[in-house]
């Protein structure tokens, strides 16, 4: 089946995290798994042409879970420290 072009962009955005953040791996709750202000800017502009005006109920299902399943991490452990 071909790829919808928000999968291609999850997939491209994949890659750029992991071009950031080469070996996420999972860490304790706390300070040391958030991510800064910044790395939320960014994801909002890669996606906006999907985001729109939506909810995070289609942020988190659509984007965020597609995009940290395969690795089982959550958003901060795979995008990294800011």
């Amino acid at each position: 089946t071909q790829e919808t072009p928000l999968q291609v962009q999850i997939a491209n955005y994949r890659g750029l995290l992991r071009q950031r953040h080469p070996d996420p791996r999972p860490c304790d709750r706390g300070p040391a798994r958030a991510i800064q202000a910044g790395q939320l800017l960014d994801f909002l502009a890669y996606f906006q042409a999907f985001v729109k005006d939506r909810s995070m109920y289609y942020i988190v299902g659509n984007i965020v879970e597609p995009l940290t399943a395969p690795d089982r991490l959550s958003f901060a452990e795979l995008a990294g420290p800011g």
